[in-house]
């Protein structure tokens, strides 16, 4: 199944209803930490000008390159670019929480209960499954730190000549995730 969001209106000036909200699935896919270094990535590479049709772009690529992905380790990095971009946004655009709901979140939570499930069938529990995405948050801010400050004629920012994707990193991580033992919550300490 091969979805293409570019174009398609995802950002709406109409918040959908009843869903769970970005800033709900920021608190449970993006540590706080990651939420600030993804700001200041955007701040240094001054670009913080919201631009309704560049982002709708971006965040319309990220949502289809979820599809296009063959690879758990590809869909891993697409939920992650997903939500890089989705911070940006969203810093972008401080008086427009808007900008990140609507049909672009519908999409992100299609995506990302599709993510879980196929994460679920490869053996990894819930937990882990949350842990792959922040651990592969970290390795994209990583890969993306080589960009430069310059942006194309379509206004994404540049890399440099000999980028290294994250992928392989993302690979190895899951990998080792995979083999991490995990404790039964009815084991694990609890706080005083």
């Amino acid at each position: 199944m091969a979805e293409n969001y570019v174009g398609m209106g995802i950002i709406s000036s109409n918040a959908g209803a009843g869903t769970i909200g970005f800033l709900g699935l920021m608190n449970t896919f993006v540590p706080l930490e990651l939420v600030s270094k993804i700001v200041d990535w955007n701040r240094k590479r001054n670009n913080l000008e919201f631009d309704d049709e560049l982002e709708e772009k971006l965040l319309g690529e990220e949502l289809s390159e979820y599809w296009e992905a063959d690879t758990i380790v590809g869909k891993l990095d697409s939920i992650c670019d997903t939500f890089f971009v989705g911070v940006g946004t969203l810093a972008k655009s401080a008086k427009n929480l808007e900008a990140v709901e609507g049909e672009f979140l519908n999409y992100l939570q299609f995506n990302l209960t599709d993510f879980m499930s196929r994460m679920l069938a490869e053996g990894y529990s819930s937990n882990k499954t949350i842990k792959a995405i922040h651990k592969g948050l970290e390795i994209v801010l990583e890969a993306n730190e080589q960009k430069l400050a310059t942006k194309n004629k379509d206004g994404k920012v540049t890399k440099p000549k000999g980028f290294i994707p994250p992928e392989q990193k993302l690979e190895k991580m899951l990998k080792e995730l995979k083999e991490e033992a995990e404790i039964p919550p009815h084991m694990q300490p609890r706080g005083m």
